[in-house]
């Protein structure tokens, strides 16, 4: 997430503070741009079957 500057400037905080927050799906990190939780992320693939062999 730091990496890149944009989202840097979107969570208007640093990363030395960001990690002593506990961030969870119960207890997200909030400000008047983004909302980030922990939690698994569900993805679905869209190639064709035969990429996958």
């Amino acid at each position: 997430m730091f990496e890149d500057s944009r989202v840097k400037s979107l969570l208007k905080i640093k990363y030395q503070t960001f990690q002593t927050k506990r961030v969870s799906a119960d207890h997200p990190y909030e400000n008047e741009f983004v909302i980030v939780r922990k939690g698994n992320l569900n993805t679905i693939y869209h190639g064709s079957p035969e990429e996958l062999l």
